[in-house]
C-alpha cells in the first residue's frame, strides 16, 4: 500500500495526472478495438430514447438484460454488470433513470436480487436534470410505477449524503419472476445511499467526506454480498467509476492481494462499462482517496502492493508536466441528449482517435449554454 501512496506523491509532484490519464484512455481505446466492443443493440431506433446520453452505452457484450413475457418489449436497459473477483466486488453501473425507464430500473433491482443502490448526484445540476426522482421522500413516501411500488421507511439526512431504507414490491403477475412459490410478491428491502456533494465531471471537495460515506456504504455488509450492488450518477461512469475503483483498490488491499495497478484496473473495468472515470480530476480523486484511506488507518498499513507499471505508461506517469489539473476541469460540460441528438447514429462506431477528439473539444467549452438549457430533457412522474 505505501507503493501506491509514493506514486501518488510520485505523480502529483510531476503534476502528470493529464499523461497517466490520456495513457488510460489511449488503452481503453486499443482494447475496443482489439475486442471489438460494440453499441449495436444500444444504437437500435427502438433502445436510442432508453439512454441520457448518445455516447455512453451498454456494449452488446456486457449489459444487464431485462426479463419481458411479450417479444415485442426491448430488454434492454444503459446498465453494465461489474465483476471485479480481486475484491470480491460485484456491481450494476448504471445511468441515471429517465421518466420512461424509471420502472426498468426497479425491474433490474428485482431480477438482479440488489439490496443495494448508491447514488452519485444530484436530480438537477447547474440548472438542468440530471436523474429522474424514481425514489420516494418525505414529502412523496410512496411511489407507484408501472409494475412496481416503492416506499419510504425511513431517511436519515447528513451535511453530504442521505440514506433511505426502501421497501420495494411488485405488482401482482406483471412482470416474470423466478420465485414461482407464495411468497415471490413479499416486500424487498433496499438501502438507498445518496451522496449530494459530489459536482457533475468534478470531485468532492474532501476526501474525508467521501471516505466516510463510504465507510457508512461498506457498514451495510451489502458491497460484500453476491447480489450486485447498483452505483449511478447521471451517466454511470464518471463519478459512478470513481467509486467503484475507490472501493475495490481499498478492498483488494485488505484481501492481500499483491499487485495492483490502479491505471490497468481502469482499463480492464473499461472492457465492462465504457468511459469509466471522465477526467484526470477523477483520477487523481481515485488516487489521493486511497491514499488518504491508508493514512488515516481506513486500510491496514501492512499490505503492500506492487508499484510496478508497464515501461511505456511509467514513462509517461514521469514525462514533462502538463497542465496541472486543478481548476482547469473544474467546469467541464456534460453532453446532455440535446447536444447528443445532433451526432450522427453511427459515432460509437467512429474510430477512438476521432472521440478523442470530440471529448477533447467537448472538454474546452467551459459553459453551459441557453441552448443547452432549453433542450434539456424534462422529467416528471407520478408520485402519491
Amino acid at each position: 500500500m505505501e507503493q501506491l501512496v509514493e506514486m501518488y506523491d510520485e505523480i502529483e509532484d510531476n503534476r502528470s495526472w493529464n499523461s497517466v490519464y490520456q495513457e488510460i484512455d489511449r488503452q481503453s481505446c486499443k482494447q475496443e478495438r482489439k475486442l471489438k466492443l460494440t453499441t449495436k443493440i444500444a444504437h437500435s431506433w427502438e433502445n436510442a430514447e432508453r439512454n441520457r446520453y448518445r455516447n455512453v452505452l451498454a456494449y452488446d457484450t456486457s449489459r444487464v438484460m431485462l426479463k419481458r413475457e411479450n417479444s415485442e418489449h426491448s430488454d434492454y436497459i444503459n446498465a453494465s454488470p461489474l465483476l471485479v473477483p480481486a475484491a470480491k466486488r460485484n456491481y450494476i453501473l448504471t445511468q441515471g433513470p429517465l421518466s420512461t425507464t424509471s420502472n426498468d430500473f426497479w425491474q433490474m433491482v428485482w431480477e438482479q436480487n440488489s439490496r443495494l443502490i448508491i447514488m452519485l448526484n444530484k436530480l438537477v445540476e447547474k440548472g438542468l436534470p440530471k436523474c429522474h426522482d424514481y425514489f420516494p421522500s418525505l414529502g412523496s413516501p410512496i411511489r407507484e410505477f408501472d409494475t412496481f411500488n416503492v416506499i419510504l421507511k425511513e431517511e436519515q439526512d447528513f451535511d453530504d449524503y442521505v440514506i433511505r431504507d426502501l421497501e420495494l414490491l411488485q405488482k401482482t403477475g406483471d412482470i416474470p419472476c423466478e420465485k414461482d412459490g407464495p411468497d415471490k410478491q413479499l416486500p424487498r428491502e433496499v438501502k438507498h445511499f445518496h451522496f449530494i456533494s459530489w459536482p457533475d465531471f468534478g470531485v468532492p471537495n474532501s476526501t474525508a467526506v467521501f471516505i466516510g460515506f463510504l465507510q457508512k456504504v461498506r457498514g451495510t455488509g451489502l458491497l460484500s454480498g453476491k447480489e450486485p450492488a447498483i452505483v449511478h450518477c447521471s451517466a454511470g461512469i464518471g463519478r459512478s467509476g470513481t467509486f467503484v475503483v475507490v472501493d475495490s483498490v481499498l478492498s483488494m488491499v485488505e484481501q492481500n492481494v499483491k499487485k495492483i495497478n490502479i491505471p490497468n484496473l481502469v482499463v480492464e473495468m473499461r472492457k465492462s462499462r465504457m468511459g469509466l472515470i471522465q477526467t484526470p480530476q477523477q483520477l487523481q480523486f481515485c488516487w489521493k482517496t486511497i491514499a488518504d484511506a491508508f493514512r488515516q488507518g481506513v486500510v491496514a498499513k501492512s499490505m503492500i502492493c506492487d508499484k510496478k507499471f508497464d515501461d511505456k505508461l511509467r514513462r509517461n506517469l514521469l514525462a514533462v508536466p502538463n497542465n496541472h489539473i486543478n481548476g482547469e476541469l473544474d467546469e467541464v460540460p456534460h453532453l446532455e441528449r440535446s447536444q447528443a441528438n445532433q451526432m450522427t447514429t453511427d459515432l460509437h462506431s467512429k474510430s477512438c482517435s476521432d472521440l478523442s477528439t470530440f471529448r477533447k473539444r467537448a472538454s474546452t467549452d467551459s459553459y453551459e449554454t441557453d441552448k443547452e438549457t432549453k433542450h434539456a430533457r424534462s422529467d416528471s412522474g407520478k408520485s402519491v
